[in-house]
Formats: structure tokens, C-alpha cells, sequence
């Protein structure tokens, strides 16, 4: 399976490995923060308060970055480059670069980590290229269901009107039947309908 972005890079699409992907997600759960814990003069008792704000506000990052985490895994394993548009610049150029670091983004100085920066910031730099294209297109060809898929795009927040939803939940996103939590704000299903996206 191939796939063009809106730059006109056409990457190949294969089922991302699943050891690469459970590695990721027993690190990500290592560092899932913990919710503070507070008197409750009724029971007599410490107990854990999830309501506490700054743990909320812990969590949604962390669930942000846990999915990030994931499909960076998805995008180095289940990606190759097929065509470059004339001109323009791959993985191992330089010229790119200084973009990045325009930015205060660091350039990795490893290959592979390389390749998922370009793909990301150059190659499929718009919402649309992730929303529309790439992330539903790896999800599927990794046997994702497409309930999951569905809730995967959602999982990011929208440029839209309305922004992302402030809601969370115990949302679980599987990838080759590896599964991890992703606490993080969703966009609306009702936007995500609206843009046509067919998972």
C-alpha cells in the first residue's frame, strides 16, 4: 500500500512491528503519573484524588505523548520512503535542518530518528497529512480496528472551532494487538464526521 502527502512524498505502508510497538508501550506506562493522595477526614484514610488539577492537566500530557510515542514506533517501522518530489529534500539532507532548529527543535543525530522528525515536520507537516491520511492509513495496515482508528483521530486536538474536548476516559489504542492507555482531550466525533474522514 502507498500513500502521497500534501508535499507529494509517497511513502509505502506495511504492518508496523509489534515488538517495536510493546517495547514503547512498557515504556510509556513507566511513566504514567501518579495521582496525588489526600486525607479524607469521612473514611480516615489517605486516598488517591484524580480530580487534583495539576494530575489532570500530568495526564492529559502523558497521554498526548504516549500516542506520539506510538506512532513514532509505527512511522519508523511501517514506513519507507517510495518518491520525492523534485527538489525535495530527504531525510538525509541538511537543509532541513535549520528549520527545525529555527525552532529550538533539536535535530536527532541518529538515522532512524532522523527519518520520523522528517516525517513528521516535512514531509506530512499538516493536520491533514495525520488526520486524513497517514495515521488512519498505519493504524489500518496494522490491523488496528476501526473503532480504535476512530478514536485514535480523535485523540488529537482539533484546529477547529471548539477546539478539543476537555474530556478524557480510560481510552485504550491498539496496534498489532498491543495495547496502551491514551488519557488525552479528543476532538468531536461530530468534527471528525464533518472533515469526511473514512477509517
Amino acid at each position: 500500500m502507498e500513500i502521497t502527502m500534501s508535499t507529494g512524498v509517497k511513502l509505502k505502508l506495511k504492518p508496523p512491528s509489534s515488538w517495536a510497538i510493546d517495547a514503547v508501550r512498557r515504556q510509556v506506562l513507566a511513566d504514567e503519573p501518579k495521582p496525588p493522595k489526600v486525607f479524607v477526614e469521612a473514611k480516615g484514610r489517605e486516598e488517591e484524588n484524580e480530580a487534583d488539577p495539576d494530575y489532570q492537566r500530568a495526564m492529559q500530557s502523558y497521554g498526548l505523548r504516549s500516542m506520539e510515542r506510538l506512532y513514532e514506533a509505527a512511522i519508523l517501522t511501517g514506513t519507507e520512503i517510495i518518491s520525492l518530489p523534485e527538489g525535495f529534500v530527504g531525510p538525509d539532507d541538511n537543509a532541513w535542518h535549520e528549520r527545525l532548529e529555527a525552532l529550538h527543535i533539536e535535530v536527532d543525530k541518529n538515522a532512524s530518528a532522523r527519518y520520523i522528525q522528517w516525517v513528521k515536520y516535512i514531509a506530512a507537516p499538516t493536520r491533514e497529512d495525520w488526520q486524513d491520511k497517514l495515521l488512519p492509513s498505519i493504524l489500518a495496515s496494522a490491523g488496528t480496528r476501526e473503532a480504535d482508528v476512530a478514536e485514535a483521530i480523535d485523540a488529537f486536538p482539533s484546529d477547529e472551532a471548539g477546539g478539543a474536548d476537555s474530556g478524557g476516559g480510560n481510552n485504550e489504542l491498539h496496534i498489532n494487538g498491543v495495547g496502551v492507555r491514551t488519557d488525552a482531550p479528543r476532538s468531536s466525533s461530530r468534527l471528525r464526521r464533518e472533515r469526511g474522514i473514512e477509517v
